[in-house]
């Protein structure tokens, strides 16, 4: 077992910050505080591939 190592999280708000900053501007900004890169690549992956649905009553149409 790993000791005396940093710990990171991260805790997303999706309802609050959910597609209200543009990724290429976080990622800006993020590179300017001189957060490290694998952080700056965490975050994007949480973008890749994303996808929403609504569920209304028992029905859940396609993704947008």
């Amino acid at each position: 077992m790993a000791v005396d190592l940093p710990l990171y999280l991260l805790f997303v708000d999706l309802e609050k910050a959910y597609d209200s900053v543009p990724l290429k501007n976080l990622q800006k900004a993020l590179e300017h505080y001189n957060i490290s890169n694998s952080i700056i690549r965490a975050i994007k992956r949480l973008y890749e591939n994303s996808f929403s649905k609504i569920k209304i009553g028992k029905q859940l149409p396609s993704e947008f």
